[in-house]
């Protein structure tokens, strides 16, 4: 039942995906991606509340696959050199296959606070990976140069993916993430042998990621509330246990979006859902969240 749902969403997601890079998010309505995913309008808004909703699934989708491409690619045995390099090409070439998606949302200013945080999702991963292939290249002399190493890569990455924004073949991704590559190290080794005294502290991009990751917990709750729900409303149970267990849900809900959630009721109301079977990995992921 789950994997159902998860591949009707995935459906919606891809579909809308293709409708929005081609007619713009305003311009495309949920009923044509309705039509277009074989759903019915009121199937899509029990996945998502609303089309900003739906943007920011896709996005989140297109992170969280670009994420674990690069992870998959940081495993690689290879210099860590090479693991710059293949960790930027598996970047551009995933950013190629969204780019008129993408290319929207910059055209249309979609930029809320959700979306720039699912940005921040994909830097916090890519400054890890490349903070730990630096301090292997490097050693331990470039750890003060590591964050405004990756503000320069960063500087440089989107320089370039402006004049690609012209023509797309203009310039080959292996090279490119080479020459990048390249190009970065070069500027390092010059911090590095001019000593010289950086703007950014490794500290200032540690608040920004654990200010993200405070929002990143409450979204991750709220999803899994959403699929409790699509859940107790698939299963065959009476009239009075889906009431039941749908205001249990919603008392969640209620109590996350507190600044101080009680959380001894919390697991108590945790316990509602304990002999059902469908629900126990989500019931396992809140107590996780909350450490009970």
């Amino acid at each position: 039942m789950r994997d159902k749902y998860k591949d009707k969403k995935t459906k919606i997601i891809q579909t809308a995906t293709v409708l929005f890079s081609e007619k713009g998010f305003h311009a495309a309505s949920m009923q044509e991606i309705a039509d277009a995913s074989n759903v019915s309008k009121g199937t899509i808004y029990t996945y998502f509340s609303s089309k900003d909703d739906l943007l920011y699934s896709i996005i989140r989708y297109y992170i969280e696959h670009v994420v674990t491409k690069m992870g998959e690619a940081f495993e690689e045995d290879l210099t860590p050199k090479e693991k710059f390099s293949n960790l930027l090409r598996v970047l551009l070439n995933e950013r190629y296959q969204y780019n008129e998606f993408f290319s929207m949302i910059h055209q249309e200013q979609i930029f809320s606070k959700k979306v720039k945080q699912i940005f921040i999702h994909l830097h916090e991963h890519s400054f890890n990976w490349l903070k730990l292939l630096l301090l292997e290249e490097f050693g331990e002399k470039v750890r003060p140069y590591i964050p405004e190493g990756y503000i320069l890569f960063l500087s440089i990455l989107r320089g370039y993916l402006r004049v690609k924004a012209y023509d797309e073949k203009i310039i080959n991704n292996d090279q490119l993430a080479i020459h990048i590559t390249e190009r970065v190290y070069d500027l390092l080794h010059a911090m590095i042998d001019q000593e010289v005294s950086p703007i950014l502290t490794e500290q200032f991009m540690h608040e920004i990621h654990h200010s993200f990751e405070n929002t990143r917990n409450n979204d991750s709750l709220e999803k899994i509330l959403k699929e409790m729900t699509l859940i107790v409303q698939s299963l065959s149970l009476s009239i009075r246990e889906t009431k039941e267990l749908l205001s249990s849900i919603d008392f969640l809900y209620a109590e996350f979006k507190k600044k101080d959630p009680q959380i001894f009721l919390i697991k108590g109301v945790l316990a509602n859902f304990s002999q059902i079977k469908e629900i126990a990995p989500y019931r396992i992921q809140i107590e996780k969240f909350l450490g009970l």
